[in-house]
C-alpha cells in the first residue's frame, strides 16, 4: 500500500465521522486557452468510509459497484490506471471553491471565461458523492 493510500486512512480512521477536507482540482481550458493553468480548490465537510448505495440520493451513483476502476480499500479508496482515488461523501451545502487562473486567485466568472462553455456550467450539487485524486487530498 503506498504512504498515501496509508496516510489517508489514518486521517480517515473514523468511519461515518464527519471531517473537513480540501482538494486541488487541475481543470482543462477551452482550446484558445491551453497556455493557462487553471486550479480550483474546494473544501467542504466530508464523511468517509461509509456506504450510501441505499439511499435514493445516490441514485445513479457507483457504490459498491464501480463503473471504472477497482476498490484498493473499500469504501475508502478506489485504484484505476495505477493512480488512486479517494471516495468522499460531501455533506449538502458545505462546499466552498476558490479559483486560480496561472495561480492568481480570480472568481468564478472570470475563471469560466477559460473553459468551453459545456464546461461552464455546474456539473454536481454542492453536495453527494465525488471521487477526486488521493494525492490532492488532506483532511484536517
Amino acid at each position: 500500500m503506498s504512504t498515501n493510500v496509508t496516510d489517508y486512512l489514518a486521517a480517515a480512521n473514523r468511519p461515518g465521522a464527519f471531517q473537513r477536507a480540501t482538494w486541488t482540482t487541475a481543470v482543462k481550458p477551452a482550446a484558445a486557452h491551453r497556455d493557462v493553468v487553471l486550479t480550483k480548490v474546494s473544501t467542504a465537510t466530508i464523511r468517509t468510509g461509509v456506504d450510501y448505495a441505499n439511499l435514493g440520493v445516490n441514485e445513479g451513483t457507483d457504490t459498491g459497484a464501480l463503473k471504472w476502476g477497482e476498490w484498493s480499500v473499500f469504501p475508502y479508496v478506489i485504484e484505476h490506471k495505477g493512480n488512486m482515488y479517494a471516495r468522499l461523501y460531501i455533506t449538502d451545502g458545505t462546499v466552498s471553491t476558490r479559483y486560480y487562473v496561472d495561480g492568481v486567485e480570480t472568481d468564478r466568472e472570470a475563471f469560466g471565461e477559460y473553459l468551453t462553455p459545456s464546461a461552464r456550467k455546474p456539473r454536481k450539487s454542492n453536495g453527494g458523492t465525488v471521487t477526486v485524486h488521493l494525492e490532492n487530498v488532506t483532511l484536517h
